[in-house]
This record gives structure tokens, C-alpha cells and sequence, in this order.
């Protein structure tokens, strides 16, 4: 559908503010971090031809789109890491395009002449509101980067199909295969198929049409059903309950965790990865979740109205293949959710429109849109920002001093002693991925140790760590 000159205007505007929002992460500090070592590795010694299948073949971490686009990177920008960062900002303001074309088409369903900026609104959440640009800013996060452009790509296609008579089996075989690439790059994706439906639903309300389930939804159903089977059906090696990534499918568990997450997405004040704890701060969410199950309900039990309660659900659904991990509630797990969250705020103010109760929506895009902006410089992501980048600094700083050493012959052993076994640092993935990555030898190993072998070998590197100073011993 063509877009009016008041929509490009739109457009534009959160497209420069998404952008203020994200070019932090091009940071000269900005770089290799966290499991990116282990990525990368994986992407130099592995080839394309190992990454190609459809269903997965282990419970975690099968993500073969994402190591594919991992390669590629790596192929184009080698450790130039400022080349992957320009790439995830033009692949974030994508996605931005992408979420406001998407609501603007489903309002326009429902014959409403504001749809443009009910769907700025939507997308200017997705692009301005900093909560949940870790995927971004992180090279492992591709996979939640590129995972929400394939769903978005697969809605899209999805109500195109519903809006066009001529090409609808076309576009939905495009909805498709965008779930099924999106499925092998994270599995976030999973429950698309009952957004879908929920959408479909309401549309075919509001028209007074026949709700027809069977041969627009039923490829993907079967699809989500058969991925998650195998997903359930494989062995988990995450079985210690102390783990991150333990899961409990307690229906009382779960639902904490929803409230975390709603918690964690408004908290201003907290800076770490993770939600910490339920406070004055994290409570903005909860209040906000509270008041829109409210209105949810109240819209449905005296207007007949389900749009409220179906954009919770879709949020809700979008959450549900991280929701049994009680031990972490990660921001990164919301940058797919935020669209959602973006779309709640929309149907909301459609509501009060329908009510009329606001006449025109142009100061309420304007007041969310500097709301996003102005959480760019809370304390607590002003903090996370500040953080990051030091990490990533100090991995910068000990590249450069690992770099400088003598290229070691293959089947080299590092000892690493000094604590390196403690925390993070760049020395704990692989471990010694890092030496991997640098050198491009994948025939290195290494050993993180208290104290050195008493007996000298051939082929050994001792290396005492201290203080981010890395010291080669003879």
C-alpha cells in the first residue's frame, strides 16, 4: 500500500531517532565479546554446507542461519568488528521499516484513517526504546537481530495474502518459508503460527467474514508442532537447577517470569543484563501490565472488543520459549517482544480513538516517541552502556597484547594462569577461543590453570594473567 507524505515524514523521524538510539555500538570501544569468540571460531573452520538443515538436531544452540550469517561477516570484515556493527544498525532500522508497514496495513484493515501513526507508534518502540538494543550492539545476538526480520517479513507477507485476492497462496508461501528460515536462526520464532491466527481472527471479526483456519494456517501449525516435538523430544544438558538456562515449565514459574520480563522492559534504573529484583523502579512495569490486563478485559467484557487482550497474548507468545528459564530473564530476549510491546501501546490508543476519547493521534505519537527517546539517557541504560563498552575495551586491550605475540606453531598448548579460571574474561570461551580466532589455527587448545606444570613440554605457551596484562613466561 502507498504511504502518504505524512507517513514518510513519520518514517524519517524514527528512522533518525532509532538511529540516535543505536549508534552507540559502533563505538571505536565496541568489539568482540562474550561468546562472539566462540561464534567466530566456529564460522572460520566450519563450511556452509555443514549448516544446511531444516529441523533441528539439538535442544540448544542449533541455529545454523545465524552461523551463516556469522560466516559471512566474518568472510566480508574478518576482525574488523566496526563493518558488523554499521550492518546490525541498517538490519535494526530495517526491522523499524518492516514493524511500521505491518501495523499500518492492519489498521488500514480496520478502516482506520490514522493507521500511519498508530504504526509509528509501533515502530517507533521497536527503534527508539533502548531496553532491548543488546541485539544490535552483540555479534552473537545476530541471531535475535535477523530472527525479527524473518517474522516480520513472514506477518507481512501473511496480511499481504489476506489483502490481495490474485497472489494471497503466493504471499503465503513467502510467510512460510520467512518462519521456517526464521525457526533455524533462533527459535524465538516458534510460536509465529498463533500470532497469526490471533490476527487473522481479529480481522476476519471486524470484516463480519468466515474465520477459515484450515488452508491458510495449517502448514505452519504443523510446522511449529513437529519443531517443537523434536525440540521436547532431545536431551537436555542443562539439567543442574542453579543454571541460567535450567527450565522449569511450572505454570506458577512461568508467569513470574512474564511479570520479570514486563519489569525488566520499563525498569529506568537498572543497569545489568538481566532482571535483578522487584523494586520501586521495576515496579512501572508491573503497574503498566497491570492497567493493560485491565483494560484488556474491560474492552472485552463491555465492548466485545478482543484487540487489548490478543496484542497481550502476542506479546505473551512472543516470550514463551524463554519463559521456562526461571533462572534469567535476559533483555536480550526482548528485542523480538518489543515489537509486540510497541503494538500493545497502538491498540490501545485505537481504543481510545474508537472511544472518542482522542481525536487525533499526532500528540500522542509525538509524547511516545520522546518518551523512547528520553529512556535512551536513564541512569539505568546510561549504566548498562557504560558497562558494556568496558568490557569490551578491556577484550580490545588484551587482543591487541595477544596479537603482538609470536605466531605459535600448530597443536600449540596455552597454559593460562592468574585466575583467568574466575569470571569473565577473554580467555574463558573455548576456553582460548580467542587464540583460535587471532591466529586462525584451530589445532590450538587451552588450559586455564592455578599454577603451571612443573614439568616443561614442547609445544606449551605459559602465560600468566593479572590485571588485563597478559605476560608470556620463558
Amino acid at each position: 500500500m502507498k504511504t502518504s507524505r505524512t507517513g514518510r515524514l513519520i518514517v524519517y523521524i524514527i528512522l533518525i531517532l532509532s538511529f540516535i538510539s543505536v549508534m552507540w555500538v559502533a563505538n571505536k570501544k565496541n568489539g568482540f565479546i562474550y561468546d562472539d569468540y566462540s561464534l567466530i571460531k566456529q564460522a572460520n573452520f566450519s563450511d556452509y554446507p555443514e549448516y544446511f538443515s531444516l529441523l533441528p538436531k539439538a535442544k540448544y544452540n542449533d541455529r545454523p542461519v545465524r552461523q551463516i550469517i556469522i560466516k559471512v561477516l566474518f568472510t566480508i570484515f574478518g576482525l574488523q568488528t566496526t563493518g558488523y556493527f554499521l550492518v546490525f544498525i541498517c538490519i535494526h532500522l530495517l526491522n523499524v521499516i518492516l514493524a511500521y508497514a505491518i501495523v499500518n496495513i492492519f489498521f488500514s484493515q480496520l478502516g482506520c484513517n490514522q493507521s500511519e501513526i498508530l504504526a509509528g507508534i509501533t515502530a517507533g518502540m521497536l527503534g527508539i526504546f533502548p531496553t532491548s538494543h543488546l541485539a544490535v550492539s552483540w555479534i552473537s545476538a545476530v541471531g535475535d537481530l535477523f530472527c525479527l526480520t524473518f517474522l516480520l517479513l513472514s506477518i507481512l507477507s501473511f496480511l499481504n495474502s489476506l489483502t490481495s485476492k490474485e497472489f494471497s497462496a503466493f504471499y503465503l508461501v513467502f510467510a512460510f518459508i520467512f518462519y521456517v528460515i526464521g525457526l533455524r536462526t533462533k527459535e524465538m520464532i516458534l510460536p509465529l503460527p498463533i500470532i497469526l491466527i490471533l490476527l487473522d481472527y481479529y480481522i476476519s471479526k471486524y470484516r463480519k467474514s468466515k474465520f477459515t483456519f484450515l488452508w491458510k494456517h495449517v502448514a505452519m501449525v504443523f510446522w511449529m508442532i513437529l519443531y517443537a516435538l523434536i525440540l521436547f523430544r532431545m536431551e537436555s544438558s542443562i539439567t543442574v537447577f542453579g543454571s541460567p538456562y535450567y527450565q522449569s515449565f511450572a505454570l506458577k514459574d512461568m508467569f513470574v517470569n512474564f511479570i520479570k520480563y514486563f519489569a525488566l522492559f520499563f525498569d529506568p534504573q537498572n543497569g545489568n543484563y538481566t532482571f535483578v529484583s522487584f523494586n520501586l523502579y521495576s515496579s512501572i512495569g508491573i503497574v503498566l501490565l497491570f492497567l493493560i490486563t485491565l483494560i484488556s478485559f474491560m474492552s472485552l467484557l463491555r465492548s466485545k472488543d478482543s484487540l487489548m487482550l490478543i496484542s497481550l497474548l502476542m506479546f505473551g507468545a512472543s516470550l514463551i520459549t524463554v519463559l521456562p528459564m526461571v533462572n534469567m530473564q535476559h533483555r536480550l530476549y526482548l528485542y523480538i517482544p518489543s515489537f509486540f510491546m510497541g503494538f500493545i501501546f497502538s491498540c490501545f490508543f485505537y481504543l481510545l480513538l474508537n472511544k472518542g476519547l482522542i481525536k487525533n493521534l499526532s500528540t500522542t505519537l509525538v509524547i511516545v516517541v520522546l518518551f523512547a527517546h528520553l529512556y535512551n539517557y536513564s541512569f539505568g541504560i546510561k549504566s548498562l552502556h557504560s558497562y558494556w563498552l568496558s568490557v569490551a575495551q578491556n577484550d580490545r586491550n588484551l587482543l591487541t597484547q595477544i596479537a603482538a605475540m609470536k605466531k605459535p606453531e600448530a597443536n600449540t598448548v596455552f597454559y593460562i594462569s592468574g585466575g583467568a579460571e574466575n569470571g569473565y574474561n577473554i580467555f574463558t570461551y573455548g576456553p582460548g577461543n580467542v587464540f583460535n580466532v587471532l591466529f586462525n589455527d584451530s589445532t590450538l587448545t587451552t588450559k586455564l590453570v592455578e599454577d603451571f606444570p612443573a614439568e616443561r613440554k614442547d609445544l606449551t605457551i605459559r602465560i600468566k594473567f593479572k590485571d588485563n596484562i597478559i605476560e608470556v613466561v620463558p
